[in-house]
């Protein structure tokens, strides 16, 4: 797959009406972040839920645990509705966007693939086959693993070391599924309607510049750059018409494969938002001519309903055309792309209906990591350089994930435009996280195939409760009332309701009874411990080490002699110490986890 290459867009068209652009370039997409632009409602007795992927590391197989459970509840739900099941509700779920960070950014790209595929499911009596056929656990339980991550040497690769792991592995993953996914038999989903979008975020090295004119004796200004990038790919069915907007990639599931300009600019986004920083190497993509000259629309000051588009360049007559860029983890920034789905659901700076009795969408955050820990009041060791470096490096990853909007809607409990989906186990085995993945900051789930396979099952289960107990609204609302008639709730809801004690609430997604989804999804075991073998991985990873360093100083402006003695340096000292300091981390990590017995 090649690395680059962008698909040609579409001609620019005319800005609508009222929207001035700074540099004259313009064209229609603007109007998708016009301040005032509110979506239309969703047709009646349907409810629009945008689906949110955030950033989780290898815990990204829970993530598609989730995903497989929910896409198999839909099925189920659209197939007995239209087979006439009396116990299957009327009313619809669009899924208008899906958007995805990090791992989640990666699970988003594999959903995206098979969207319109059939697939199996995988449930806990098939989760221990080599190759199950589900391109969701294939990827995240069955083929991903420590090994191939500290492999020497990267293939066709030349220079220095751009990361610690080798992502070969990586590449061949999002081959296979976009490969794999061509060849399956179509199964277009009448839930995912006749477009859907599909944004990967990644943190943009090169950054978008920006240039604010300032009056003074210069008669200079100053300049901004904004790492926070994302694409947005258009999703159609097949044999749908092309509904793309000048700045979105289209993606046709009619025919899949990596080998399609489209298909393959998708699996490089999906590469780079999954490309933790120095872990993973950075992955280059490119943005067409215009593409982001409509992300930053306001209000005209001097003339009300007018709006200014603020074009990137680094000053207001240049807008950059080589619009190549390194990208790595959009996590970086932005780890829970909240906001890209809602600004589609809702349109420009619109707002989703929040009251229960008002509700027509929300998006659904599915996040294995939410919990968040303040840092402690400084001790006087952390003056040390080292320890203000790392918490400089916290601090600016803190500060751009910062939201005011999730912090003013968090003080809302009645809130009906956001949910959520994380990992709970239920009992106390796991005193530092529900998640066998979670150990060694996210990074564990590499490690060993059973803890990938606890945390895909965990996040079935976790998602079969969700639909049914949590993602509901209050029976008031709209959604429930069969033609819109006022006398009550449909009859085939009787049997869905919720369990609150404040009232009667039913599922936006109901589970079918008598149906595979119905069946409890039961609780994995956790992980038995000492599965892992510390002393082979320590050593290997070492010896990766070696090669990155080794590599990197035979590309350094270094005399012979030096870099001979620098390289027996690193082959010797620098390896041993690499060794035991990673050998020493596992087996406290693992043990910590109850992953491993503890000395």
């Amino acid at each position: 797959m090649a690395e680059t290459g962008t698909p040609q867009g579409k001609a620019d068209k005319a800005a609508p009406d009222g929207v001035t652009f700074l540099s004259g370039t313009a064209f229609e997409t603007a109007a998708w972040q016009d301040p005032n632009r509110t979506a239309p409602p969703p047709p009646e007795n349907t409810f629009e839920l945008g689906l949110v992927m955030a950033g989780a590391v290898s815990a990204g197989a829970y993530t598609a645990g989730v995903i497989d459970f929910i896409v198999e509840a839909l099925d189920t739900w659209d197939r007995e509705r239209a087979a006439g099941n009396p116990r299957a509700p009327t009313h619809q779920v669009r899924v208008p966007v899906m958007s995805g960070t990090s791992a989640g950014g990666m699970t988003t790209a594999i959903l995206a693939a098979v969207a319109h595929r059939d697939f199996p499911h995988v449930r806990m009596a098939d989760s221990d086959a080599a190759a199950t056929g589900n391109p969701l656990f294939d990827a995240w339980v069955n083929q991903i693993d420590w090994a191939p991550l500290v492999r020497l040497h990267e293939a066709n690769r030349s220079g220095p070391p751009s990361s610690i792991l080798n992502g070969d592995v990586l590449d061949g993953i999002v081959t296979g599924v976009l490969d794999d996914a061509g060849t399956r038999p179509s199964r277009p989903r009448v839930w995912l309607g006749e477009v859907t979008r599909v944004i990967l975020t990644a943190t943009n090295l090169r950054g978008t510049p920006y240039w604010q004119d300032i009056k003074g004796v210069a008669n200079d200004g100053y300049g901004m750059n904004n790492g926070r990038d994302h694409q947005t790919f258009a999703l159609h069915p097949p044999a749908s018409d092309d509904r793309a907007l000048p700045d979105e990639i289209a993606l046709h599931a009619g025919a899949v494969g990596s080998h399609l300009e489209t298909w393959a600019a998708l699996g490089q986004w999906a590469l780079a938002t999954g490309a933790f920083p120095v872990a993973l190497p950075p992955r280059l993509l490119r943005h067409r001519p215009g593409d982001r000259d409509h992300r930053i629309v306001v209000a005209d000051p001097e003339t009300p309903g007018h709006y200014i588009a603020i074009v990137p360049g680094t000053t207001r007559s240049d807008s950059t055309t080589d619009q190549t860029f390194l990208a790595v983890d959009g996590g970086v920034l932005n780890n829970e792309p909240l906001n890209l789905a809602r600004r589609v659901l809702a349109g420009g700076d619109g707002r989703n209906p929040r009251q229960g009795h008002r509700a027509n969408r929300a998006t659904l955050l599915i996040d294995p990591f939410p919990a968040f820990e303040a840092s402690p009041a400084p001790k006087p060791g952390d003056r040390a350089l080292w320890r203000i470096a790392g918490a400089l490096l916290a601090t600016w990853k803190g500060s751009a994930r910062f939201n005011a909007e999730d912090l003013l809607l968090a003080m809302h409990a009645e809130v009906y435009s956001r949910f959520q989906v994380a990992p709970v186990r239920g009992d106390t085995n796991t005193p530092r996280g529900p998640l066998a993945c979670g150990v060694m900051g996210g990074f564990g789930g590499f490690l060993h195939r059973a803890y990938r396979r606890h945390d895909y099952l965990l996040g079935r289960r976790n998602a079969q409760r969700m639909l049914r107990q949590h993602l509901v609204l209050p029976a008031a609302n709209p959604l429930f009332k069969r033609g819109g008639a006022p006398g009550g709730v449909e009859e085939a809801l009787r049997d869905h309701r919720a369990d609150h004690a404040d009232g009667d609430y039913y599922p936006i997604i109901p589970i079918i009874p008598g149906t595979s989804v119905d069946a409890p999804e039961p609780l994995p075991d956790w992980p038995a411990v000492n599965l892992v073998d510390v002393d082979t991985v320590s050593r290997r990873f070492a010896d990766r080490a070696d090669a990155v360093l080794g590599r990197t100083l035979a590309t350094m402006a270094i005399d012979g002699v030096g870099r001979f003695f620098l390289s027996i340096l690193a082959s010797t000292v620098v390896k041993r110490k690499v060794r035991k300091e990673v050998r020493a981390y596992l087996a406290k990590a693992l043990g910590d986890w109850h992953l491993r017995d503890l000395p």
